[in-house]
């Protein structure tokens, strides 16, 4: 198996031990997730957006808010995942946070998903089919 490093995001659990589930990417219109998605877009999956424009938190909002589970974001550039963090406030002046796991993978951990599933979806094998778009992070 091709091995992951994951940054945990500061405003989301921390995931101890693991974090699985079937993946699902961001609409290609909305990759970003500066936007709303429709309600139940992401259920019961883990979104894979990219890093970017809007605030990350923001972006794990718009994700939790669609029924994922959790978010994985590409990193934007060839360097390493980076912890996301942010300096957004409740009402109340505390720091917002998400129920929702969020870590950070590598643009080239994210290339090699990607390529695993062009692979899945172009074969036949039941091997493929078992492992299509599923994302497994082990810490620990």
């Amino acid at each position: 198996p091709h091995e992951i490093s994951c940054a945990h995001a500061v405003f989301a659990p921390i995931v101890t031990t693991s974090f699985n589930g079937p993946l699902k990417y961001a609409p290609e219109e909305n990759f970003d997730l500066c936007s709303d998605l429709p309600k139940g877009f992401a259920k019961g999956y883990i979104l894979v957006t990219e890093r970017g424009v809007c605030p990350m938190l923001e972006k794990v909002e718009v994700a939790s808010k669609a029924g994922a589970i959790g978010v994985v974001m590409v990193q934007s550039d060839d360097g390493q995942p980076s912890r996301m963090i942010s300096h957004k406030l409740d009402r109340k002046g505390t720091a917002r946070v998400v129920k929702i796991p969020a870590v950070m993978i590598s643009k080239a951990d994210a290339d090699h998903l990607e390529h695993l599933r062009a692979l899945a979806s172009t074969s036949t094998s039941t091997g493929h089919e078992l492992g299509r778009d599923r994302f497994r992070a082990s810490f620990g």
